[in-house]
């Protein structure tokens, strides 16, 4: 049939799902980060786990959708609807009333033989459902048609989506029913009602146009579908509700005898029915001449041992009971066996009964001495051996293997029975009677029958629940082919990734566990994904994707374990001691005994209230010891006390005293403080001392040399020291005396140097990832210990900790070559986790990564050399920082679990893994409750995950809130700043004393080794409340007025605000504080409070408090003095301009609609794209694909400092995923490969932009792109209205055209230049004079300019020829033409 379709009007909704792993804003569909964190499973320690089989992580990250309704790619229809879970409902919005159009419906295609959701036009929903989507991407179509070309509906057909069979639907299998509308292109399609006629028999859930029944009971009902506007077009299925065989369970029968045994067979269904079928099951005896079994009765046979199973089949399924192991015992039958016995009581046999035997010629019928040990009766008046025969035997002799024997026994029983040898007036064989043993195969006389293996129940009845505080027995066999879950406080499972597809994409409703919180399922599978919620069916209060094995498991509180954690019966300690007594000296050992009811867990030794070590307890009963060291206590008497709790955190503590006498240990001297200092600086330096032996501090002498000089007292903890106008080194040195007499003494360097920080908008930035730019020590290589796995692939040879700090010294030059002038590189901090190569997942913020310094040498020394020969070279350096979060391994001194430190390589040569630190403190102790007594090294890769951020993000664990708590991930409210950014970077409490002065201490030393400014990363996940009363002042008080900060705030959006929200958005973030909030210097709550008062009161609207004259933008053609009194000198990558730099025109009308908003624009750092991603449809998570020369021109020549990340300049790996973890490649087939290979050979640079250079890198700078940013940066470094000009469009006519200039009276620098883009200008009111074009040497003169017309790629720059163009050059044509720029 012809369709006729005029015009198809739609909205597009894109609902992009995201599981955010790495370290970058969650809107984002892939990895990578905010910093350039990879996309991982979690780590652990176990390189071959599958930490994360379901692809998920197992812990807060929860796939969330945003919405967007359009009218066209373009037009939008309302605002975004962001963070949608799966079974959210939508509203849809309102559509266009058209004219001579109808409105057809909301379609899943942009055609109407699609299936439809809904065909309300106004009032409209949608239920968020991930089968909907495609790659990651939902998408409902709002069509239209012709109301001249109305066709109806006349028929409708039910169809079974997932061609279930509805013959036999088992009891909670689920179908999906939707309608396929005849005709297909009927350009109207009602809404259908659903019903079913027997809703005791189908649950019926009803969600975007679609039924999906669930089989409640076994019957038979039909599913009805009737057309909304026409009750008589219907159509009907039948579906028959059956229920299947789950479990077989044997036990014994209510009237058991051991004379007679029996059992009973008892089935379970689907439904939860039972049914005894012990007649209908199928018995069988392993050894019939033992025993047989008919209907679960057995018949004795004669002393032996059989295994009696059982089967039994139901509606093509069967299933086994547990085997029966029956042993027979025969009392007083006839056996053809020798069985003799000894009296145990008589002396031969004291301590254990032996028969040892001999027959000539023959070798030892028993074995050599001793022979054989021989069994004791039940009775315990006799030893006894069974014999099968003694004929041939020469002698025989009872002893105890001991010396004590019998004499030679060479006379034998006449024949088989039970015979006793015994003295009676002579040693002699005499029938035994006092209960025989049975012997197997002996019959007749009094036969019995004993189970030596009782049956498990396999399922656990709903109806009669385990009780929730009865503890596992640790003991008992675990469960294997199944998972029992048990839930606290939710009511409702829903699971998927199982191997049952009736099981997958389901909610199934947990039973109540008694009068308790406790909810339990079981589930018929060995392994599932799940999300406990708070409603049946529903999606209320939901958890993260959660995953677990078989077995049976316990969640509460965001925690897993494998008992019930209410358990709250204490353990009971038996004993507590120590292995010395009176006045004691050197080593102590303790030890304590402890039983508990469920399992033991730990045993913590304290000294006076102070921790002095712990150890690990296990099973219901444990005894262990610890050894102090009592040379670390102060002399005198002390009280130790034991802790022990179980795995549930009950404790109980005993005491006891003891008194040493050890002699005085010296000191520890140590103090903080920087290593380099600027010509003048006033640095304090803190001591850090302390006493071994727990006793004080009492004097302090410091000194200083080298031409420094103490300001005020030498004598106090801390002193301050003024340095020497001159470069030299000074040495530090403190003397510190503890209470008892003992001094020690310790010295430090340091390095003074002339301050080279100068305003940072006369550089320009080239930057690089270090691990992936140049191999200066190809000794120091490692893979990343997860390379190889499922999110990095592994290439030979290319390890992900390739480039080191070697490597960038010895391309400097190159560096230098290009024209850049400063370096940001990527983290330095020490990092852990299975892909750290970037260095975002920090576990040690206060030291440098030792995978960066060559082999062996001092991480610290490393980087101070690379800082050192940057300034050499005349290069800045830039600091990537992290503040907002640490990985998942926690951070060493802030919440040490884990020794981190980089101990070398395996020996496929990964990194190797980080280990448990019992000595990590604080840390450590929030990771032992977070374990509840399990073994780590034992657990499971997701659970191992699990832990560790439940150390670090449950109340009862960090009970100090070095965290923040929340796990949710929402990027658009306040939760942005509190909750879990991804799974592999904690959200630290930013808010918290003991966490910011810790990081402020930690990166003003890097400061002091002479960094130039920060690049801080993530910076909306922090306050700008906290940023200004904390690390913004702390930074610029050490790193002085030119110490440039810029932070990344994520804006990926088209809009003045970052998705409506003020507080969130780049130029937010370069104010001050205007208002008064409560700030305290020890408690965090106050703190956090202030916080979130601040992002109430700007979440919604911020009108920045500038003057009338922006302080960007010039005044007329003058440029003016800026007024900072309200910058808060955290200044931004302009985000908003990157993501519109797909198209240059569109990156340049972004800025001139944005720039008022900040501070100060011409501070942001602009770039097309980075480490992370490219601009918006360029596409976005690929190195940048399309035209650069006109970016780089408009970058270059704006207001802001240019950046461009490594080897933009030769296109290098264009088109290639930025991020390997987001496409599941290797680093060489992405935009974060090796650089090297394009860097072999030599380079020497005489200036900026001015070198010699042989082999490849010869090449790699006769690059067409990177000879363009040589030139453009020579034609920067000779204009300083093109470096810190302010800028105007006023009297700028053409395609990108503007103004610039800057004034400094004290210098008397006054620079002014025009510049066109991809076209000619014109350029009126200007100031009046020659310019000259710095690309061609052309030279106008007046008040009004007209440049040529010029094509894409190029561009003009003239300058108003004065003293300021004749001192930096800026007179004539810079460089030579090239591919664009001529």
């Amino acid at each position: 049939m012809k369709k006729f379709w005029l015009s198809i009007l739609f909205i597009l909704i894109s609902v992009t799902t995201f599981t955010v792993l790495g370290c970058k804003d969650p809107t984002i569909p892939e990895g990578g980060g905010n910093g350039g964190g990879s996309v991982e499973k979690p780590d652990n320690n176990k390189p071959d786990d599958d930490q994360n089989p379901s692809d998920e992580e197992p812990v807060a990250p929860i796939a969330t959708y945003s919405v967007r309704f359009l009218y066209d790619e373009s037009t939008k229809v309302c605002e975004d609807v962001t963070d949608k879970k799966v079974g959210e409902k939508i509203n849809l919005p309102a559509v266009k009333e058209i004219a001579d159009k109808g409105f057809s419906g909301w379609y899943l295609t942009s055609t109407i033989s699609s299936s439809i959701v809904t065909s309300e036009s106004t009032g409209g929903v949608y239920s968020v459902n991930a089968d909907d989507a495609k790659n990651g991407v939902i998408n409902l179509y709002a069509l239209y048609y012709d109301l001249d070309k109305e066709i109806p509906v006349t028929a409708i057909k039910i169809q079974n989506e997932n061609s279930v069979d509805l013959s036999k639907l088992d009891i909670g299998q689920s179908a999906t029913f939707s309608v396929v509308y005849e005709p297909s292109d009927a350009t109207t399609k009602p809404a259908v009602n659903w019903t079913v006629s027997d809703d005791s028999v189908l649950d019926i859930f009803i969600s975007n146009g679609k039924a999906t029944v669930t089989a409640k009971k076994v019957g038979t009902s039909t599913v009805n579908a009737v057309l909304s506007t026409e009750p008589t077009i219907t159509d009907s299925v039948s579906a028959t509700v059956i229920k299947s065989l789950l479990s077989l369970n044997v036990a014994k029968s209510t009237d058991y005898d051991t004379a007679s045994p029996s059992f009973t067979a008892t089935a379970r269904y689907s439904d939860n029915s039972t049914e005894d079928v012990t007649s209908q099951a199928t018995w069988n005896s392993s050894d019939t001449s033992v025993a047989t079994v008919s209907a679960g009765v057995v018949t004795l046979k004669a002393a032996g041992e059989t295994t009696i199973s059982v089967s039994y089949s139901y509606a093509g399924v069967t299933k086994s009971g547990e085997n029966q192991i029956i042993t027979v015992k025969s009392t007083g039958g006839t056996t053809t066996k020798y069985v003799v016995y000894f009296d145990s009581t008589y002396g031969e046999v004291q301590g254990g009964g032996y028969l040892y035997a001999w027959k000539s010629g023959s070798p030892d019928p028993f074995g050599e001495w001793p022979g054989k040990e021989m069994s004791k009766t039940t009775a315990g008046d006799a030893y006894y051996y069974i014999v099968d025969s003694f004929e041939g035997f020469s002698g025989i002799v009872f002893h105890n293997n001991k010396g004590t024997k019998t004499p030679d026994v060479t006379t034998f029983p006449t024949g088989a029975g039970h015979w006793i040898y015994k003295w009676d007036n002579g040693w002699g064989w005499f029938p035994y009677t006092n209960e025989p043993v049975s012997v197997p195969g002996s019959s007749g006389g009094s036969l019995s029958g004993d189970v030596t293996v009782e049956p498990d129940d396999p399922i656990v009845s709903p109806d009669e629940p385990d009780s929730p505080d009865e503890p596992d027995d640790p003991d008992a066999p675990g469960v294997t082919d199944k998972i029992i879950l048990h839930a606290y406080d939710y009511i409702n499972v829903y699971t998927f990734g199982t191997s049952n597809e009736s099981l997958n994409q389901k909610h199934t409703p947990m039973i109540q566990e008694g009068d308790t919180k406790w909810y339990t399922a079981t589930l018929n599978v060995t392994s599932a994904s799940i999300i406990f919620t708070k409603s049946v069916g529903g999606w209320t209060e939901q958890t993260g994707d959660l995953t677990r094995t078989a077995g049976e498991w316990w969640y509460k509180n965001g925690t897993w374990t494998d008992y019930n954690p209410d358990d709250t019966v204490v353990p009971e300690i038996i004993k507590f001691t120590a292995d010395k007594t009176g006045t004691i000296t050197g080593n102590i050992t303790f030890t304590v005994s402890a039983t508990d009811n469920l399992r033991l867990a730990t045993a913590k030794f304290y000294c006076d209230e102070k921790q002095i070590g712990s150890v690990k307890m296990s099973s219901t009963s444990d005894t262990q010891s610890f050894a102090w060291d009592s040379r670390y206590s102060s002399n005198g008497t002390h009280t130790i006390k034991v802790i022990v709790s179980d795995v549930s955190d009950n404790t109980v503590e005993k005491t006891l005293s003891i008194t040493t006498q050890n002699e005085n240990l010296p000191p520890i001297p140590s103090f903080s403080g920087a290593t380099q200092a600027s010509f003048g600086d006033v640095k304090t330096y803190t001591s850090t001392s302390t006493d071994p032996n727990g006793g004080t501090i009492d004097s302090y002498s410091w000194s200083v040399t080298g031409g420094a000089t103490i300001e005020g007292s030498a004598t106090s903890a801390s002193v301050e020291i003024k340095f020497p106008e001159t470069e030299t080194t000074c040495v530090i040195t403190l003397v510190v005396t503890d209470n008892e007499g003992g001094d020690a003494t310790v010295s430090k360097e340091v390095k003074v140097k002339k301050n080279t920080r100068t305003d940072f908008r006369e550089e320009t930035i080239y930057f690089l990832m270090t691990t992936r730019f140049y191999d200066g020590d190809p000794t120091n290589n490692q893979y990343s210990w997860d390379e190889g796995g499922d999110y990095l692939k592994k290439t030979a040879g290319d390890y992900a900790w390739r480039g080191d700090f070697a490597g960038i010294i010895e391309k400097l030059d190159y560096i230098k070559a290009l024209g850049f002038s400063a370096i940001w590189i990527t983290p330095v901090v020490e990092n852990s986790s299975g892909i750290d190569y970037h260095g975002y997942h920090a576990s040690d913020f206060s030291t440098v990564d030792p995978r960066y310094a060559r082999k062996g040498e001092d991480p610290m020394v490393a980087y101070q050399e690379l800082i050192d020969a940057c300034h050499a070279k005349g290069i800045k350096v830039i600091q990537d920082i992290v503040l907002n979060h640490t990985g998942n391994f926690g951070e060493a001194g802030l919440f040490k679990m884990f020794d981190t430190r980089k101990t070398g390589v395996n020996e496929n040569g990964h990194t190797n893994f980080v280990t448990i630190d019992e000595n990590g403190g604080y840390g450590y102790r929030a990771f032992e409750k977070a374990l509840a007594g399990r073994d780590y090294d034992e657990l499971a890769g997701g659970v191992q995950y699990d832990t560790r951020i439940n150390a670090m993000k449950e109340d009862t664990n960090d009970t100090d809130f070095i965290y923040h708590h929340a796990k949710m991930i929402d990027w658009n409210s306040e939760n942005c700043q509190l909750g879990q950014m991804a799974g592999d970077c904690v959200d630290l409490n930013t808010e918290n004393p003991t966490v910011y002065n810790y990081l402020i201490n930690c990166y003003n030393n890097y400061i002091s080794m002479g960094v130039d400014g920060f690049r801080i990363d993530t910076v909306k996940h922090i306050s700008r409340l906290t940023f200004n009363k904390t690390f913004l002042p702390a930074f610029r008080q050490t790193g002085g007025d030119n110490f440039f900060m810029f932070g990344e705030t994520c804006a990926r959006y088209r809009g003045r605000w970052n998705e409506g929200v003020p507080a969130l958005s780049p130029s937010f973030y370069t104010w001050k504080e205007t208002e008064n909030f409560n700030w305290s210097d020890s408690d965090h709550r106050i703190n956090s409070a202030s916080a979130s008062a601040h992002f109430e009161k700007y979440k919604s609207s911020f009108n920045p408090p500038k003057n009338s004259i922006a302080n960007h933008k010039l005044n007329g053609n003058n440029y003016h003095t800026p007024d900072y009194s309200k910058r808060s000198y955290l200044d931004q990558i302009d985000f908003p301009m990157h993501w519109a730099f797909n198209d240059t025109n569109d990156a340049f009308h972004t800025a001139l609609g944005q720039d008022d908003d900040y501070n100060d624009a011409t501070w942001n750092v602009t770039y097309v794209d980075s480490h992370d991603y490219a601009p918006d449809h360029a596409p976005e998570d690929q190195r940048f694909t399309g035209y650069w020369p006109d970016k780089l021109n408009l970058m270059f020549t704006f207001r802001g400092i240019p950046c461009i990340y490594y080897g933009s300049e030769i296109e290098f790996k264009k088109g290639m995923p930025i991020d390997p973890a987001n496409t599941r490649t290797s680093l060489e087939n992405s935009g974060r490969a090796y650089l090297g290979t394009h860097l072999e050979g030599t380079v020497t640079a005489t200036d900026y932009g001015e070198y010699t250079a042989s082999g490849e890198v010869a090449n790699t700078l006769n690059h067409d792109l990177a000879q363009h940013i040589i030139r453009l940066n020579k034609i920067r470094r000779a204009v300083p209205a093109l470096q810190k000009g302010q800028y105007s469009t006023e009297g700028c006519s053409g395609s990108i055209a503007f103004k610039r200039r800057f004034t400094d009276a004290e210098t008397g620098v006054d620079s002014f230049v025009l510049v066109a883009i991809n076209g000619g200008a014109t350029f009126s009111g200007v100031p009046n004079g020659t310019y000259v074009d710095l690309i061609t040497g052309t030279k106008k003169t007046g008040s009004t300019i007209t440049t040529d017309s010029i094509g894409l790629g190029n561009m003009r720059v003239y300058v108003l020829q004065n003293d300021t163009a004749n001192d930096y050059g800026a007179t004539g044509k810079i460089g030579k033409d090239g591919a664009y720029l001529k």
